[in-house]
């Protein structure tokens, strides 16, 4: 399977999850939200975000609380000024962690709908570097961060960022954990060169 045939699945390993209002959330994360961060509500935006990323991932319902005791004043400045930071990920993920709620992970997945980061997943996390139990941290994400970077950069193709290479290992693992696909090699060495 290459990262395009994974990719081509991904609406499908959504569905499988089976999580009442993932579609919607995902489609409106993927779509609609890299053309309204900019100009909408943006302590609403930061609020999906995380429903996006609690129903993709893992449910943590205390994260969901937390980040709507954010001031809309105080999520527009972390937000304008993460955005300052996009050639530099760590730095403008130490904006982002200004907020109530937000860690790394939750951070990843802002910088992803900037449209510029991968996700901080944990089907990512434990594909491309063998984390088990992942910790969320800056570190880790680093890590992930820079090995999804040398693979895009390998690729020498635009369209194969850090942020679609860790959509197209997330539909794999999804698919294959879930039991409706049986996709067995290494995404990351097969494209190397």
């Amino acid at each position: 399977m290459s990262f395009l045939e994974a990719l081509k699945e991904y609406e499908h390993a959504v569905r499988l999850l089976k999580k009442k209002q993932l579609e919607g959330l995902d489609e409106w994360f993927w779509n609609e939200l890299p053309k309204e961060i900019e100009s909408k509500d943006p302590k609403q935006s930061l609020v999906k975000i995380m429903e996006w990323k609690l129903k993709r991932g893992t449910f943590r319902p205390s994260l969901l609380q937390k980040v709507q005791q954010n001031s809309q004043s105080l999520v527009k400045e972390c937000f304008e000024a993460s955005r300052k930071h996009l050639d530099e990920p760590m730095k403008a993920m130490k904006e982002l962690q200004k907020l109530f709620g937000v860690g790394p992970a939750t951070a990843s997945a802002i910088l992803c709908a900037f449209g510029v980061c991968p996700f901080m997943s944990d089907e990512a996390l434990r594909l491309v570097l063998g984390i088990q139990k992942p910790k969320y941290n800056a570190k880790e994400y680093q890590m992930l961060y820079d090995k999804l970077n040398d693979v895009s950069q390998s690729l020498e193709d635009p369209y194969w960022t850090p942020r679609m290479l860790e959509k197209a290992i997330w539909t794999a693992d999804t698919i294959n954990r879930l039991g409706k696909g049986s996709y067995h090699f290494d995404l990351l060495t097969e494209y190397q060169k």
